[in-house]
Parts: structure tokens; C-alpha cells; sequence
């Protein structure tokens, strides 16, 4: 992962590039790749973020087709690679934090079991979200990801994948 953040001027833009090889098709189900992106910086709200949809561990994830969603694969098994660049900005108006983000991504392989219909664009996504501060310790967040889809998700007779959305919500008590 690079990035890189300029705040000058009345609004922030940052530039984000990411790369992870994902699981070495070559090597055995039970090996653990340690080049999968850490958890704990998704690329956005819907792309390898586990944590808007599960609580299972979250560190080494990998991009990973399962027909339901794109959490991710824990320790990068059976998990795809990722390519992303992601633009993003935010504007902070007293207590209040409104970020954007725009993430276009692709696997770094073809999709398994694609028979050549799938490819590796996984789309462009969409994030907005905005934190209130309740109190000094205390903040809300809400925010919305969408996610055009690309044709990565041309797998198992699905020609025409639909759009996701995923909305989040989350309550914070720093001390």
C-alpha cells in the first residue's frame, strides 16, 4: 500500500494505491500467504472490508469471489490478489467529518472456474460517510458504499451482475 495526502487548501485529497498477490494458486489449501492487505485498512466499505459484514479476524485478507459478497478470504486461502486506486477527500465542519471516496479495483488473477467469461475488473466503487461527535468521547458514524460491478462477478451463469450497496453504522466510545 502507498498513499499519499495533500491538505492544502480549503479541502483535503488524498491518493491511495494498492497491491497484494493474494494466494499462490501453486501451493496447498492450507498454507497462509502473508501478502494479503491488513483488515485493519480496508480498501472502502465494500471491497475486502470484513468488518462491515462479519466479525471474523481480519488481518491478511484477500479478495475472494463466495457469490455473496467481497469480505475477503482470512490468511489470503483460496483468496484472489488486488489491484486498487483509491481517490479520497473529506471536509471537517466543527464537530462533524464528512469523508468521499472513489475506489476503482481488479483482481490481480482471473477469477477460478470462469471458463473464461469472468474477468479480473471487480468494478468502481462509491463511499461516503459522516461522523458526528456526540460528545468529546463519544461519536456516530453512518455511511453508504456502492459498488458498480465489474465483470469479475461473471461467474457461475451470472452474465449481468447487479450493483451492490452496503450501508454502516457505527457507535464509538474513545477513553
Amino acid at each position: 500500500t502507498l498513499g499519499a495526502k495533500v491538505n492544502s487548501g480549503p479541502v483535503p485529497f488524498g491518493v491511495d494505491l494498492f497491491y497484494a498477490s493474494g494466494h499462490d494458486e501453486d501451493s496447498t489449501a492450507d498454507e497462509v500467504n502473508i501478502n494479503g492487505l491488513n483488515g485493519n485498512y480496508p480498501v472502502g466499505i465494500i471491497i475486502t472490508n470484513t468488518g462491515a459484514r462479519s466479525l471474523d479476524t481480519k488481518d491478511g485478507t484477500c479478495l475472494s469471489f463466495d457469490g455473496s459478497s467481497l469480505g475477503g478470504s482470512n490468511g489470503c486461502v483460496e483468496g484472489h490478489g488486488l489491484m486498487a486506486v483509491k481517490l479520497s477527500s473529506g471536509v471537517t465542519h466543527g464537530p462533524h467529518v464528512v469523508d468521499v471516496g472513489l475506489i476503482w479495483a481488479q483482481s490481480a488473477e482471473d477469477p477460478d472456474g470462469s471458463a473464461g467469461a469472468a474477468g479480473k475488473s471487480i468494478g468502481i466503487e462509491l463511499d461516503a460517510t459522516v461522523t458526528w461527535a456526540l460528545t468529546k468521547r463519544l461519536s456516530l458514524l453512518g455511511g453508504v458504499g456502492y459498488l458498480m460491478a465489474g465483470d469479475f462477478f461473471e461467474q457461475g451463469g451470472n452474465t449481468d451482475p447487479d450493483a451492490m450497496t452496503v450501508l454502516v453504522t457505527q457507535l464509538s466510545y474513545t477513553f
